[in-house]
């Protein structure tokens, strides 16, 4: 298996309380939920999804034990690095993230928002835009399916299959309207 690069991010998915659950579920946004990690492309399709974090877990902790962050690791995953044009340096593959991300080989993130070069800055700023795709994907995916605008009426084990069936009828639909 080999991943194509893209942008990294992670949404919340609203529940119904589920039943003796705790706070497991209850996220910083003071709602119960699942988090759908996801990395999408350019083109708004999602590339790879991980399905069934709890609410509770930050982003970054969602993909610290996801399935995707131990791909991440592994180089041999990634095609190798190669020339773009108008650059006499090879650049690897890259997934890009948001702060919440931790810094790894083949994921990028913007650096800390303290005392920051005008150069950091720049970079910050060139990283922000690509990576706002997976937030466009999001928006795409709960207005498409209408019923993520709302909490899910279903256990969280039927919620997660749900969402993890919508990511690819997402992507099917999304392919079709483009030819």
């Amino acid at each position: 298996m080999s991943l194509n690069a893209g942008a990294l991010d992670g949404k919340q998915i609203r529940l119904e309380r589920p039943s003796k659950s705790g706070s497991m579920y209850y996220n910083y946004k003071l709602f119960y939920s699942i988090v759908l990690l996801a990395v999408s492309d350019s083109k708004c399709q999602f590339l790879s999804v991980d399905m069934g974090g709890y609410g509770e877990q930050s982003d970054g902790g969602t993909y610290t034990i996801s399935l995707l962050s131990g791909y991440m690791k592994n180089a041999s995953y990634f095609p190798p690095p190669c020339f773009i044009d108008g650059l006499s340096v090879k650049l690897p593959y890259l997934f890009l993230a948001n702060d919440a991300y931790p810094l790894q080989r083949n994921l990028i993130k913007p650096y800390s928002h303290q005392n920051l070069t005008d150069e950091q800055q720049i970079f910050n700023g060139r990283l922000s835009h690509p990576r706002h795709c997976v937030e466009c994907v999001f928006e795409i995916f709960a207005n498409k399916w209408r019923l993520l605008l709302k909490a899910i009426k279903v256990g969280e084990d039927h919620a997660t299959r749900l969402v993890k069936c919508l990511t690819v009828l997402q992507n099917v639909f999304h392919r079709s309207r483009r030819h």
